[in-house]
């Protein structure tokens, strides 16, 4: 059990630097030193940019989905399934995530103001590369990346910490904390606001 472990922790570690090592440095950096995107080679080469995202996500994706399958494990054990209801329950989250949002919002800005006497800046920055125009690549990206995020962050980080701990409260808190941390590039008040859908989204995964 205890080399079982050994080797999970190891394999976790490994997908998550490759997963989102670079975005996670490159977001602190950016946080520490207000630097921001220009994404010059996207206006030049969108395609060639968003295609390189979308295949880096896709390749990470069968990376994990390797690591799951090779013990013999099923990808069931990490809650991929579905059902019918699944197209009505996405609705209700998707409504409970955008009233949280706004609502967290509202007070992040009154408390920050409060406290500061200044007006938060919360706008999320560096995302020209979203703003684009569509292409082939980007709508790919748009496909591929809700899938990829949930699957990493809420399935595969949460089941492996859950595993390797025995603490689904820090499994959890390791989930929201990571993933709102490669939100960083985009400001912090817009990283925490953001980090609220991912609460809610683990809360519902677990």
């Amino acid at each position: 059990m205890k080399n079982s472990k050994n080797i999970r922790l190891i394999e976790l570690l490994i997908v998550t630097a490759v997963a989102f090592g670079a975005t996670l440095f490159k977001s602190v950096c950016i946080l520490l030193t207000g630097a921001e995107f220009t994404y010059s080679e996207f206006i030049k080469y969108p395609m060639i940019f968003m295609g390189s995202l979308t295949v880096n996500k896709l390749a990470i994706t069968a990376l994990v989905i390797y690591f799951i399958i090779k013990p013999g494990r099923s990808l069931k054990e990490l809650g991929f399934s579905w059902y019918w209801t699944d197209f009505f329950l996405s609705i209700v989250l998707l409504i409970v995530v955008e009233l949280a949002t706004r609502l967290c919002s509202y007070l992040l800005y009154e408390v920050y103001y409060v406290t500061t006497n200044n007006y938060l800046y919360a706008a999320p920055k560096n995302i020209g590369f979203i703003k684009g125009g569509i292409n082939v690549w980007s709508v790919a990206d748009k496909l591929v990346n809700p899938f990829f995020e949930e699957f990493f962050f809420r399935a595969y980080i949460i089941s492996e910490v859950k595993f390797l701990t025995n603490n689904l409260g820090l499994a959890f808190f390791i989930s929201v904390t990571l993933q709102g941390m490669c939100h960083l590039y985009q400001g912090f008040g817009s990283a925490l606001i953001v980090s609220v859908s991912f609460i809610i989204f683990s809360l519902y995964y677990i």
